[in-house]
């Protein structure tokens, strides 16, 4: 047997020398290693198991494969690599396991190779792997076949995925390669064609908020922070990130130690608030000593939490402690939250004693929800448990079996408005929205947001210096509200 020696002298420091002797074999009795407590025949039992690679093997005894291989050489054993394996598995094996209807990851765990190895394996024996026959059926798919899908407005863009088997990189890729993604083309050479101080002047409007900006631009986000880094720019949340990195801890301790300030004052000088002012006292390792500095008594605590008439803020008001301590106190006292009282609630009610309250046709769903004591949201949640269907998942149920004639009859109805053509539909605003988008038409307010951000200067100019009309009378000439209307004073520059 060989044992390596590793020693060091001043001018080599990797030397070693292999020094033999015949060394006593263990038994399979003994320790292989006190640390995992596993004897040399267990170690043996699951090292010389044919069917499991060396991952299966190392998670069944909780090793590493390292250690696994080292064990192996120090007992003289050898195991058979992934390659040799697969040369040993025969073609019959190989077609039983293949034509197995099995997730592929099971099908080379029984084959006891790594997946390179069965996807090696795949090719050596004339078969094609999963993922280039998807590739091969996508690539013969035709343009007419495929245009038939695209352009149908009844489906929604996942059922024209599942209709042609594509995922959703699939699917935009081949919209590519037939040229049909016009609209995103259309919208890139749009923001590309908006000037500096177009963007200028909606950036630095303090009134907007970033999300009627982005309206107002048609942008994402993403594209928004670039084009503001293109003009050297920086966004309110940009500014408060370099501030936050900017705090030292010689500026931290300063106030974290001074006794003359309370939490609030602390948090005010530094300009955060307690949830940030608790992150930075971890980060410079000062957690603890909030903990400790809390000199509240039980009976104190128990006098305040016991309060019924109180709220939960309330509560921490009266204590004067933060939210994240109040919870930590209580936990450390041994009671329990609302919260956690409702969740245990809500795990004791039984089917029987749902259905019996779901079943009653007098009651209306918040009724129903108010006898249970749990709120609309829990309730959907059991219902969808005990097999009920409640108002919510019918809701659901309307909302896919609404077709596009359906919807466009009261969709261009233009003696409707937007709440009644709701009510028409049964759905809300927000489902009412999302299937003009997926029908690729607009609502009036999204047109009405366009007007706004078509009105230019000049226009706006010759209406707002015309003294002979009124506020209400402008606001009807340019066809907007007077919000609207305001907001467009200061924009322009004639108010602050």
């Amino acid at each position: 047997m060989n044992i390596i020696i590793n020693y060091y002298d001043n001018k080599n420091y990797n030397s070693h020398r292999y020094i033999s002797f015949n060394a006593r074999p263990l038994a399979d009795n003994q320790l292989i290693s006190k640390k995992y407590n596993i004897t040399v025949g267990e170690f043996k039992k699951v090292f010389l198991d044919k069917t499991s690679s060396l991952r299966q093997k190392s998670k069944q005894i909780n090793v590493a494969v390292t250690t696994l291989r080292n064990w192996a050489k120090r007992l003289g054993l050898e195991s058979e690599s992934d390659v040799n394996k697969a040369k040993n598995i025969t073609k019959e094996r190989f077609d039983e396991v293949y034509h197995l209807d099995i997730p592929e990851k099971e099908k080379y765990e029984m084959l006891g190779v790594t997946h390179k190895t069965y996807y090696k394996k795949l090719i050596n024996l004339g078969y094609i792997a999963k993922r280039t026959a998807k590739k091969k059926e996508n690539s013969a798919i035709s343009r007419q076949a495929f245009e038939q899908v695209f352009f149908d407005s009844s489906l929604t863009e996942q059922e024209k995925h599942k209709k042609l088997k594509m995922d959703v990189h699939a699917y935009l890729n081949k919209a590519r390669e037939f040229g049909l993604l016009t609209d995103k083309i259309e919208n890139k050479e749009r923001i590309a064609s908006i000037t500096k101080e177009e963007f200028d002047r909606i950036f630095f409007d303090k009134l907007l908020g970033i999300r009627h900006k982005l309206k107002m631009l048609g942008m994402d986000h993403s594209t928004f922070i670039k084009y503001a880094q293109k003009y050297g720019y920086k966004t309110k949340m940009q500014l408060r990130l370099e501030y936050l990195k900017s705090i030292t801890k010689e500026q931290f301790d300063n106030l974290f130690y001074d006794k003359r300030l309370n939490q609030q004052e602390k948090q005010e000088r530094l300009q955060i608030d307690s949830r940030l002012f608790r992150l930075f006292a971890v980060k410079f390792v000062h957690a603890n000593e909030i903990a400790d500095n809390m000199t509240i008594t039980v009976q104190e605590f128990d006098k305040v939490f016991f309060d019924e008439s109180l709220s939960t803020k309330e509560k921490i008001k009266k204590l004067n402690i933060r939210k994240d301590d109040y919870y930590y106190l209580i936990a450390k006292f041994g009671y329990k939250t609302e919260r956690q009282k409702q969740s245990q609630y809500i795990y004791q009610i039984s089917k029987e004693k749902f259905l019996e309250v779901a079943d009653d046709i007098a009651l209306s769903e918040d009724e129903k929800c108010k006898k249970l004591k749990i709120s609309q949201k829990t309730f959907t949640k059991l219902a969808k448990k005990y097999g009920y269907k409640s108002e919510r998942i019918k809701q659901i149920e309307h909302i896919k079996t609404l077709t596009k004639d359906e919807y466009d009859e009261i969709f261009f109805e233009d003696s409707l408005g937007e709440k009644e053509k709701h009510k028409r539909l049964e759905i809300s605003p927000n489902t009412f929205r999302n299937k003009a988008k997926d029908y690729g038409y607009t609502t009036k307010t999204q047109k009405n947001i366009k007007k706004v951000a078509d009105i230019t200067k000049d226009e706006f100019d010759s209406v707002y210096k015309d003294n002979n009309l009124s506020g209400e009378e402008k606001c009807r000439k340019l066809n907007i509200s007077m919000s609207t209307y305001q907001r467009l004073i200061v924009i322009f520059g004639y108010k602050k």
